[in-house]
């Protein structure tokens, strides 16, 4: 102490060599400084051999200086080039979509708890990622026991003053969970969601039993099954109850539907109720820390938009708020795990991205000369329009629809009326693009 000012990462023995002093003498001291927090141990430099010893401070000032240089190095690109960019990290792009069970797996974790409109999964949401989408994929996925659906994001209402939760039905917002991540991705709501009687006995019933098939659990409670559609369909618009396999889902948007059909045939068949119900409290655990969940959040958002900043949280109903998440990337930032810095233009504020993400990023800077045109549903994460894209604001609605080429507006439905997009078109196309996108 006294005898030597560390100007840089340096060994045990470069420091007893220098002072002429045994090493074990050294390494006594350097602990005792380590434990009165003015030095740190570890290799610091590439390719280190021995352990080293930096002064505190100056490690800091290192590691704020590389980030910077970093930084630096970033050049920005046009946010119509990010969209490009967008279209192909998402599989939009036809170049770039996925194919068969383990493509919808890797859609599904790209997609996780993203909520969109429940009639829209299946008729655009997969199907503009997957090469001929075939639904046994995700019965095969959600029945596997990696994925479920559930809804992330139930009214806050208070059970004594509000009428019972809407049911089920193609507009309601469903998002998909890796199990393992239930722990971060579930929060405890601020007040139970009001449901029915009948949906509140379901659900104290799976609570004391746990995950049933529903004929034993009805012909317990006494109930009919029209009846214990519309419950069960409460207690997933409210939240709190999900199944094994996708089928589930279907059944109850389309009961009403079936219910007509069956009652002018006059004749009733058993109804299909999928797998196992079960409450997805029961499903999540013990909740995570909110150090895991902000964390957790990061991760998810990075891999889902590659570059992750403050204007592309319009589209994240469920993520927390800017203002935490940032706090979390700036620390993941300083562990190596993302990069800063500007990769976009024309956005404010602080920006992240995946290292992997920023070379695909830039070679995104020539827009494909024949892109083919892509029908999205308006409540896909790309529909980024009047939010990041200059033009329209189409809704994130369900039964509103997209056209789009090379990440260029082409054409849109919203509330059931059919709008060119900024380019003229004639009027053969206009009849073409208008049927498309009412089917």
């Amino acid at each position: 102490r006294g005898r030597l000012e560390i100007v840089g990462p340096v060994t045990q023995g470069e420091i007893a060599r220098d002072l002429g002093l045994a090493e074990p003498l050294v390494r006594v001291s350097l602990v005792e400084l380590e434990g009165e927090g003015l030095v740190l141990r570890g290799r610091f430099r590439p390719g280190a051999a021995a352990e080293e010893w930096c002064e505190r401070r100056l490690l800091a000032r290192i590691h704020r200086l590389t980030l910077e240089g970093l930084r630096r190095r970033v050049q920005p690109v046009p946010v119509e080039q990010y969209v490009r960019f967008l279209f192909r990290h998402q599989h939009l792009d036809p170049m770039t979509r996925l194919a068969g069970p383990e493509g919808l797996a890797e859609a599904l974790a790209g997609l996780e708890g993203f909520e969109a409109a429940a009639g829209d999964w299946e008729s655009r949401i997969l199907p503009a990622r997957l090469d001929r989408y075939d639904p046994a994929w995700l019965d095969l996925a959600t029945q596997g026991g990696r994925f479920l659906w559930l809804r992330l994001s139930p009214s806050n209402r208070d059970p004594d003053k509000a009428r019972a939760m809407r049911p089920l039905g193609r507009s309601v917002a469903l998002s998909f969970a890796d199990r393992e991540h239930l722990s971060w991705l579930v929060r405890d709501p601020a007040s139970t969601p009001a449901v029915g009687s009948i949906a509140a006995s379901i659900a104290r019933a799976l609570e004391e039993r746990g995950a049933q098939f529903v004929p034993p659990l009805l012909a317990r409670l006494a109930v009919l099954p029209d009846h214990a559609e519309d419950a069960l369909a409460e207690l997933v618009a409210a939240g709190l109850a999900t199944a094994d396999g996708f089928q589930a889902v279907r059944r109850l948007m389309r009961r009403r539907r079936d219910r007509e059909r069956l009652a002018r045939a006059r004749f009733r068949r058993e109804p299909d109720w999928g797998g196992r119900w079960t409450l997805v409290s029961a499903e999540r655990g013990e909740p995570a820390s909110d150090e895991a969940r902000l964390e957790g959040w990061c991760a998810l958002l990075v891999r889902r938009w590659g570059v992750v900043f403050r204007d592309l949280l319009a589209r994240e109903s469920v993520a927390p708020p800017w203002r935490d998440l940032v706090r979390t990337f700036r620390r993941l930032e300083g562990r190596g795990v993302v990069r800063g810095g500007r990769f976009v233009a024309s956005v404010g504020g602080e920006q992240y991205a995946a290292s992997e993400a920023i070379e695909p990023l830039r070679a995104a800077a020539e827009p494909v000369s024949d892109a083919a045109l892509v029908v999205l549903a308006a409540t896909d994460p790309l529909n980024l329009y009047g939010r990041l894209l200059p033009g329209p604001k189409i809704p994130a609605a369900y039964g509103n629809r997209i056209a789009v080429a090379a990440g260029r507006l082409v054409a849109y439905r919203a509330g059931g009326s059919f709008e060119p997009g900024p380019e003229p078109m004639e009027e053969a196309e206009r009849a073409r693009l208008e049927a498309m996108l009412g089917a």
